[in-house]
């Protein structure tokens, strides 16, 4: 379009060709706009380098400060999550505990309860009768072994225990006041050992009720430490990444103030060519198309007018002669 119409003078174009240079024109107009704009922003960097280098500043300070405050909230967060694994380790434990107490206690409830029912049982079947009896055969005999090692165990006297078969052995006509006092005092001794089995039996049934509630509050205390520790890691991992971020950051930041000087350098260099660019577009291209566009034939030389030759006049004497 250049060649075929900004050789063709202004006013003798084709509209066609007109319109193209009108196209050429605003072409050229946004060209020199953009030139224009980049001229005017290499400048503002030139001029705005103390504002941004006191921004920069700025920016690392700011970074430096979260920096530390997140490198606070990390080791907190450390911190937490290992408090929260101790105090779920200690919870645990305490489960543990719990479960032990009442099985310990369970057994000795059945212990105690086994204990107390083969006594009774041995009192009213073999020791009781044998008071107004004698021990005889072979079952007689096993009675008394049976007999000694459930006194012993249910915590009578020894040396009552081991008088027991004797005095059993004897007609009751035949037993003597001793044979009576061994038989009276273990009968004392039994009833004894059944009120403590009662009392200790009651005591375990209430205690009960008591190792219950610890084994569910410890089990609570389980859960929620499992909780804690879940969302102390969770906190955890959050504020590394949050420190992982300030800490990239801060490199930015400081990336930046370390390459201030090699910018504006470079800024000032990019401000000089863009004002070369817009001067040598300016002269050039532009002022040439400006010249093209409204390029118009030359004036026709203005006509020379015509000098006549001057009338001879005879002298005045003659004429008077």
């Amino acid at each position: 379009m250049v060649g075929s119409s900004l050789t063709i003078y202004a006013a003798d174009r084709h509209s066609y060709q007109a319109k193209a240079v009108e196209m050429m024109g605003e072409t050229i107009a946004a060209v020199q706009t953009q030139m224009q704009n980049g001229v005017a922003q290499s400048q503002a960097t030139v001029d705005n380098s103390d504002r941004d280098k006191a921004a920069r500043d700025s920016a690392v300070n700011t970074a430096t400060t979260n920096c530390d405050a997140l490198t606070e909230k990390a080791t907190a967060a450390k911190a937490a999550v290992d408090d929260a694994k101790t105090a779920l380790a200690a919870a645990k434990v305490a489960s543990s505990s719990a479960n032990q107490a009442i099985e310990s206690n369970e057994s000795a409830i059945a212990e105690q309860t086994e204990q107390k029912t083969k006594l009774e049982t041995t009192l009213k079947d073999m020791f009781e009768p044998l008071k107004t009896a004698k021990v005889t055969g072979h079952d007689g005999r096993k009675s008394l072994s049976v007999m000694e090692k459930v006194f012993t165990e249910a915590g009578i006297e020894a040396g009552l225990v081991e008088h027991v078969p004797e005095t059993l052995r004897k007609d009751p006509e035949a037993r003597r006041t001793f044979d009576g006092l061994v038989i009276k005092h273990v009968s004392e001794q039994a009833a004894q050992c059944l009120t403590k089995a009662d009392a200790a039996l009651q005591e375990a049934s209430q205690r009960t009720a008591g190792l219950a509630a610890a084994k569910a509050q410890a089990e609570a205390d389980c859960t929620a430490a499992v909780e804690a520790l879940s969302s102390s890691v969770e906190a955890k991992t959050a504020a590394v990444t949050a420190l992982k971020e300030g800490q990239d950051a801060l490199k930015a930041a400081t990336s930046a103030i370390v390459g201030f000087e090699k910018e504006m350098a470079s800024a000032a260099e990019d401000l000089e060519d863009a004002k070369n660019t817009l001067a040598a577009f300016t002269e050039g291209s532009l002022q040439s198309f400006t010249a093209l566009r409204d390029m118009a034939p030359p004036p026709e030389p203005e006509p020379v007018p015509e000098v006549s030759e001057p009338v001879a006049q005879e002298p005045v004497e003659a004429a008077v002669a």
